[in-house]
C-alpha cells in the first residue's frame, strides 16, 4: 500500500489554505479569489466539491477534473513550501508474522504510519533542535479508528522515544475528507483531499493503474 503525509506549518496554515481554496476558482470575469464570489455564480457552486482522485476522470466530473488539475499544477510549482512526504509497502517482502494474528494490514499500517511521521518531520526540519506537531489528522475510517491502538499508540511512541519529534495532541483526529459535510474541521478536509490527489497521481504513474 502506499500513504502520504502532508506537513503544513502552524503559522502557513490560512495562507495554505487560501491558495487551495483560489485554486478552486476558475471564473475569468471574477477575481479568482475564493470567499469574494458575490453573488454566488455557477463556477463556485460547482467547484465546491470533494476531490477524489478515483472521480476525476469521469466525464460528469469535468469540474472536478478542472480543480484536480489546478491543485497538480500548484503542488509541482510551489516546491518550497510544500512538504509531503510518501511511503510505499509491498506486503509481499514483509514477513506477517510479526504483526499480529488479526488485523494485520492494519498493524503494518499502524508501525509504519509513525515511522513516516518521523522520518518525514526529521527530513523536512532537519534545522530545527525541537519539532512539534501540533495535531495529526486522519481521513475516517471504520477500520483505524476501531483499530485497539492506531488512534493513540502512534503518538505515544514518538513522545515516548523520539527526543526531537514531540505530538502535542494525545490522539488523532478523524475529519471527512468531504468540507461540505464536515462541521468541526473542515479546513482539513481540504487538505486531506489534496493528500488524496497527489497520491492518485504518484499511483497511477507508478504503476500505470488507470
Amino acid at each position: 500500500f502506499l500513504f502520504g503525509i502532508l506537513f503544513v506549518q502552524e503559522l502557513r496554515e490560512p495562507l495554505f489554505l487560501q491558495e487551495l481554496l483560489n485554486k478552486r476558482c476558475n471564473n475569468s470575469s471574477r477575481t479568482k479569489n475564493w470567499g469574494e464570489c458575490v453573488p454566488i455564480c455557477s463556477h463556485h457552486s460547482k467547484n465546491n466539491t470533494e476531490v477524489h482522485f478515483k472521480e476525476i476522470l469521469e466525464n460528469s466530473h469535468s469540474h472536478k477534473y478542472g480543480v484536480a488539475s489546478r491543485w497538480v499544477d500548484y503542488f509541482l510549482q510551489d516546491v518550497d513550501n510544500i512538504y509531503f512526504y510518501m511511503l510505499g509497502i509491498n506486503l509481499n517482502n514483509l514477513d506477517k508474522t510479526y504483526f499480529g494474528d488479526s488485523r494485520v494490514e492494519d498493524n503494518i499500517y499502524n508501525r509504519f504510519f509513525r515511522t513516516a511521521i518521523l522520518k518525514a518531520g526529521k527530513s523536512f526540519f532537519n534545522k530545527y533542535d525541537n519539532i512539534v506537531i501540533t495535531d495529526v489528522i486522519h481521513d475516517i475510517s471504520d477500520s483505524k479508528e476501531k483499530h485497539k491502538y492506531f488512534n493513540w499508540h502512534p503518538i505515544f511512541f514518538i513522545n515516548q522515544n523520539d527526543s526531537k519529534v514531540s505530538v502535542a495532541s494525545p490522539e488523532i483526529i478523524y475529519v471527512d475528507s468531504d468540507h461540505r459535510k464536515e462541521k468541526s474541521h473542515p479546513m482539513y478536509s481540504h487538505f486531506i483531499q489534496f493528500v488524496d490527489l497527489i497520491l492518485g497521481c504518484a499511483r497511477l504513474c507508478l504503476d500505470n493503474t488507470s
